[in-house]
């Protein structure tokens, strides 16, 4: 986790630490708190547990996709944004 506890929180998901270190970087000057799961499992607890005003996931994850993250999100109203590298 990066940042205050009191700042608006941003979840990113993904199984590659680069696409964090990218998400970090791109986000740094935000007035956010970054939060990072390497997988949907990571995921279902840190959102079962905190409020988010952001979800930005991956697609492909070993034990799933971001469309189940999505699932997970459902009724909660949060934004959130699927994001790929993949090339099929």
């Amino acid at each position: 986790m990066v940042g205050d506890e009191k700042l608006p929180a941003i979840l990113s998901v993904d199984n590659y630490p680069e696409w964090h270190w990218v998400i970090q970087n791109v986000l740094r000057k935000s007035k956010a708190r970054l939060v990072f799961a390497s997988s949907v499992k990571e995921a279902r607890h840190l959102l079962e547990s905190e409020n988010f005003s952001l979800v930005i996931s991956g697609v492909k994850m070993p034990d799933g996709s971001g469309l189940d993250i999505l699932s997970l999100a459902e009724g909660q109203e949060i934004p959130f944004v699927l994001c790929t590298a993949l090339l099929e």
